[in-house]
């Protein structure tokens, strides 16, 4: 991958995370969505928004999301896709 590729990445990583921090009111329901489904407690804290950040960006980015909300909008039409 070319240097000015890796910039855009980077880039795009960058937004796409700053995207996900702003967006507390679509954390909290995604994370009450994990706590009904699977139990697991995601309180709202930095290390805990963070890691959904982490773990969900690649997904976002493949579905031209840009927020929390947007994904929860794409689980809740039942694309099985979306997971």
């Amino acid at each position: 991958m070319g240097k000015a590729n890796q910039n855009s990445l980077l880039w795009d990583n960058q937004q796409l995370h700053a995207g996900t921090l702003r967006d507390t009111a679509g954390f909290e329901r995604l994370s009450l969505r994990l706590k009904k489904l699977a139990g697991l407690e995601m309180p709202t804290t930095e290390k805990n928004v963070t890691l959904m950040s982490c773990r969900l960006n690649p997904i976002l980015r493949r579905r031209g999301l840009e927020t929390y909300s947007q994904y929860e909008r794409v689980l809740d039409s039942g694309d099985a896709a979306a997971l």
